[in-house]
């Protein structure tokens, strides 16, 4: 806080810039050492989690707000490799292909922007995938023929995505439907530990996700399994209750390990039924693993002048001596 308050004090027309870059510096620190100020039910013990509202500095003010990526819908992992594909070949996970169309059903009015979200799960599909023919599981996708026409042509990536931006270039995707999605999307975790590149990390957060991934993930699913015929009333309905119950204003420093109690718990409130474990188990991500990748976002405003930037950090092993990284940064 003190380096931050020296760069705000100074004179230099560019100083919501440098309090911004300030910024990231403290919270590069807090990912890599622990304390026990945590936001209840944390999974870790890490300084990332505590709550540390924007606070006043002379000539301005800084607000930082750091969240858990693992808490929201990956679209690398629309697709993956195993050792058993032929070069060329790759596997639909059909998992998240079902929560992505279930978060655009939700937040998307197909009438209001006259859009149709299973082309744009389809072609999303496409744009990651590793394949030349067109994806059809849910509606019409896009390849290279489709790209190369448009009058700005370009080629399809047909490999991971490097940031979420990339989905303004995907078919069927507006500036519009991008914003109301993205809070909720991300590129990471880029790969699963021990496999081969193109294996992606799939599983939510169950302690860091916000209710509408859940509640996505939720109807994604049933529409997948058809195990429990939810309406989003119900799905939305059992995700706040998760929400809740995860921090519980007596217990605030307990990690959730096994998540299927707590499932079954608000299930039966909300449907009177169990979910079976088998279902949540692939849905959610129980294991205790600390979070590892962040969205940091700082907006600084100096005398009037605002200034935004968001960053991904990637928290790293400090025992091994390896120092957190930054790999995305933009200046909003």
């Amino acid at each position: 806080r003190s380096g931050m308050y020296k760069i705000v004090t100074c004179s230099d027309e560019r100083r919501p810039p440098k309090i911004i870059s300030s910024a990231l510096s403290p919270t590069l620190a807090a990912t890599t050492t622990t304390t026990t100020e945590v936001v209840p039910n944390s999974i870790v013990e890490d300084e990332w989690c505590i709550i540390m509202p924007g606070f006043p500095l002379p000539g301005g003010s800084i607000t930082v707000v750091i969240t858990d990526e693992r808490g929201k819908i990956n679209l690398n992992a629309l697709s993956s490799l195993d050792d058993s594909n032929s070069p060329g070949e790759c596997n639909l996970n059909t998992w998240t292909a079902y929560q992505f169309y279930s978060l655009l059903d939700i937040l998307v009015d197909e009438d209001q922007y006259d859009v149709d979200i299973e082309d744009i799960v389809s072609a999303t599909i496409d744009w990651v995938d590793c394949g030349t023919d067109a994806d059809s599981t849910f509606g019409t996708g896009a390849e290279d023929e489709y790209y190369r026409s448009l009058p700005n042509p370009y080629y399809i990536k047909n490999g991971p995505m490097d940031t979420v931006d990339e989905l303004l270039l995907v078919r069927g995707m507006t500036r519009e439907i991008f914003n109301l999605i993205e809070p909720y999307i991300t590129v990471y975790p880029r790969q699963q530990p021990g496999t081969r590149p193109g294996a992606f990390e799939s599983a939510i957060s169950l302690n860091t996700a916000p209710s509408i991934v859940i509640t996505a993930s939720l109807l994604g699913a049933d529409q997948l399994s058809g195990l429990m015929e939810w309406n989003e009333d119900d799905a939305r309905a059992v995700a706040e209750c998760l929400v809740r119950k995860r921090n519980p204003d007596d217990d605030i420093d307990t990690p959730l390990i096994d998540i299927s109690p707590l499932v079954n718990e608000c299930t039966a409130e909300v449907i009177s039924s169990a979910i079976p474990p088998k279902f949540a188990a692939n849905l959610f991500d129980n294991q205790p693993l600390a979070p590892r990748f962040y969205m940091v976002n700082s907006m600084a405003d100096a005398s009037g002048f605002v200034t935004q930037t968001r960053a991904i950090v990637e928290k790293r092993n400090s025992n091994k001596g390896e120092k957190t990284r930054i790999l995305y940064w933009r200046e909003m």
